[in-house]
């Protein structure tokens, strides 16, 4: 039931989106904003991997709209929920590392772009266990007065042995 809230909200968004004035993006534009939101999504890699709580928090929207669907339990969440889900996952690890080994982004308009990316993953908790997964993200990015923003996705993990 909650996928099926999210696909109908995803669904909506887009659809606005789509309703909007029609925006022909040139190529070079759509270059810039590829660019940008690799650029957001970086910087967001950087503060998880740092662990620097307010440069990961601040790439998210806070805004009404936003939410994120993380595994295992397809759980939607708010801003804030995911804001402190993040600020907890902090403390429990001692290191995160995460690697970018795929991205992909489509600019829909000036205003919104749809990412995908793959990345792999190796969290060290505080008590020296070692978690080693894939981890696949999609979503929709926004641009803000302030930069691009993480407006809406999804998270799936695969754990992967460890060797």
């Amino acid at each position: 039931m909650t996928r099926l809230f999210f696909i109908c909200s995803l669904a909506v968004a887009l659809q606005s989106v789509y309703c909007q004035q029609p925006t022909q993006l040139t190529e070079s534009r759509r270059a810039a904003i590829r660019d940008s939101v690799i650029q957001m999504k970086n910087q967001f890699w950087d503060g998880v991997r740092a662990k620097h709580f307010e440069a990961t928090i601040d790439l998210l929207d806070n805004s009404p709209e936003f939410l994120w669907v993380s595994p295992p339990d397809t759980t939607v969440f708010s801003h804030d929920a995911l804001v402190a889900g993040i600020k907890a996952s902090f403390q429990h690890y001692r290191s995160i590392d995460v690697t970018i080994d795929y991205i992909r982004v489509e600019p829909l308009t000036n205003e919104y772009a749809i990412f995908t990316e793959r990345s792999h993953e190796t969290d060290i908790d505080t008590s020296g266990k070692v978690s080693k997964s894939i981890g696949v993200y999609t979503g929709v990015a926004v641009h803000r007065p302030t930069g691009w923003k993480l407006l809406s996705g999804q998270t799936y993990e695969v754990p992967l042995k460890n060797k």
